[in-house]
C-alpha cells in the first residue's frame, strides 16, 4: 500500500503529474482507486494498491508498460553482468594461485647450446664474425674459416645449421681442437681455437711480407 505522498513520487517519476490537488482530484473523481483512513486514523491519510496506481500511469502513459519492461531487462542484464564479472573475478583468483607452468619454449639446437653445452653452425658463426671483424684480408679470412670450421666440424662438409660441435670431453670441459687446452665452456674453446688460428695466419703473412 501506498500512502498519498509515495503515490505522488512514482506519478512524478514518470512525468505524470507533480502536483498533490491534482493527485488528490483524481482521487476524489475515482480515476483513482483510493482506500480511505479507518475511523480515528484519518492522520494517516488514504491509501493506494500499488497495483492500482501501476494501472492509472499505464492508462495515462501508454508507452509505460513497455518503458517498465526495458527496464526490468535492463536491471537483469546488470545482475547478469554482475555474475559474470564475480565469475571472471573467481577464476582470476583461481588461476593465481595455482602454479603456473614453464611456459617458455625449450631451446633448440638453432637456439642457444645444446643440452651438453656444444654449440651450434650458427653460434660458432656468430663468435667467428666477432672475432674476425678486424681483419679485412679477404684471403685470410678465407683461410682462417676453412681451418676453423674444418676442425669444429671435421665430418660435414656442408654443416647444417642445427649440427653442433663435438668438443665436450668427459671431464665435462671443452677442449679446443688446436690447442688440447680445456676450458669449462664450449664458447671459450671455440674462441681459443679461432685466436690461435688467427695469430697462426698473422704470423704467416708477416713472414711472407718479411
Amino acid at each position: 500500500m501506498l500512502t498519498v505522498s509515495e503515490a505522488l513520487e512514482r506519478l512524478k517519476a514518470t512525468g505524470i503529474t507533480d502536483s498533490i490537488q491534482v493527485l488528490r482530484k483524481w482521487i476524489r473523481d475515482g480515476e483513482i482507486t483510493a482506500i480511505p483512513p479507518e475511523q480515528g486514523r484519518r492522520k494517516e491519510g488514504y491509501r493506494i494498491e500499488a497495483e492500482e496506481l501501476e494501472r492509472f500511469i499505464s492508462q495515462r502513459n501508454p508507452l509505460y508498460p513497455e518503458v517498465q519492461r526495458l527496464r526490468q531487462e535492463n536491471d537483469q542484464l546488470k545482475a547478469e553482468l554482475e555474475q559474470l564479472k564475480q565469475q571472471i573475478s573467481n577464476q582470476k583468483d583461481r588461476s593465481e594461485d595455482e602454479p603456473k607452468e614453464d611456459e617458455s619454449e625449450p631451446i633448440g639446437p638453432a637456439q642457444g647450446a645444446d643440452r651438453n653445452g656444444e654449440l651450434t653452425w650458427n653460434q660458432v658463426c656468430d663468435i667467428y664474425e666477432k672475432e674476425t671483424k678486424r681483419i679485412k684480408d679477404s684471403d685470410i679470412l678465407g683461410g682462417i674459416w676453412e681451418e676453423v670450421m674444418g676442425l669444429l666440424f671435421p665430418m660435414s662438409l656442408f654443416p647444417e645449421e642445427t649440427e653442433s660441435t663435438e668438443l665436450r670431453q668427459r671431464s665435462g670441459q671443452f677442449m679446443c681442437p688446436a690447442t688440447g687446452k680445456v676450458f669449462p665452456t664450449c664458447e671459450e674453446a671455440v674462441i681459443s681455437l679461432i685466436q690461435f688460428v688467427i695469430k697462426k695466419y698473422q704470423k704467416k703473412n708477416a713472414t711472407k711480407g718479411a
